[in-house]
């Protein structure tokens, strides 16, 4: 998805993420630097450990704070689309949902299924032939009225 959504702990991710990545670039250029030179051993160690093992934590922290930006964009996806088959009486359509956010009609689209999936949704098919999601846990005013205490 294309909305990425950045915490205080994935800007940190992020902000360690591009230092150790740089550092470990640096020492890696160094390293082969020094091997080039003729020195073996001190260019594999510099270019090693101290290249390596940087530029190494700083490509995971990048895609950790990428994947739970991702994450958290699907969750606003989710709700929002919720939020958009209550106000419709329960049934909508995936260009509905775009047409309402900043969403493409596939991002919303791969969203429904998914929701689809976990159960929250049931297909449906208009006259016209369009995919029609309904929410599953959308109840009727009379229903909620006679909705009784469990306790």
């Amino acid at each position: 998805m294309n909305h990425l959504f950045f915490s205080f702990a994935n800007i940190l991710r992020l902000f360690l993420g591009f230092a150790s990545l740089l550092i470990g670039m640096f020492f890696l250029i160094s390293g082969i630097t020094i091997f080039i030179k003729g020195e073996t051993n001190t260019g594999l160690i510099v270019g090693g450990l101290f290249g390596l093992f940087p530029t190494s934590v700083g490509i995971w922290l990048l895609n950790w704070a990428f994947k739970e930006a991702n994450k958290h964009d699907e969750q606003i996806l989710a709700k929002f689309i919720i939020k958009t088959a209550i106000a419709q009486h329960g049934k909508i359509t995936p260009t509905e949902v775009a047409l309402a956010s900043d969403f493409s009609i596939e991002e919303v689209k791969q969203e429904l299924d998914l929701l689809y999936t976990q159960g929250l949704f049931d297909l449906q098919l208009s006259e016209e032939g369009i995919t029609v999601y309904h929410y599953k846990e959308m109840l009727s005013i009379e229903s909620k009225k006679n909705a009784q205490d469990i306790l």
